[in-house]
């Protein structure tokens, strides 16, 4: 039996963050740099992946977006 999700994580919308990013005219390296973290961080959350609230909150703003926006 696979081991349950850590509950505390959320889910990014890929397709918002694309569109995020594409609006603010940045590759995912210069979000990473931006926000302040590590680039796997952003490949990650482009993927869809579940990823820890502070770092949706450290990539939405370097974005200029609300947190809601990116998560499902």
């Amino acid at each position: 039996m696979p081991p349950s999700r850590d509950k505390s994580m959320l889910k990014v919308k890929s397709k918002s963050l694309l569109l995020a990013m594409a609006n603010s005219e940045v590759e995912p390296k210069e979000l990473a740099k931006a926000a302040g973290l590590a680039p796997n961080i952003v490949y990650t959350s482009i993927r869809g992946c579940y990823v820890k609230p502070k770092y949706i909150g450290k990539i939405a703003k370097a974005l200029g977006v609300q947190v809601e926006t990116l998560v499902e």
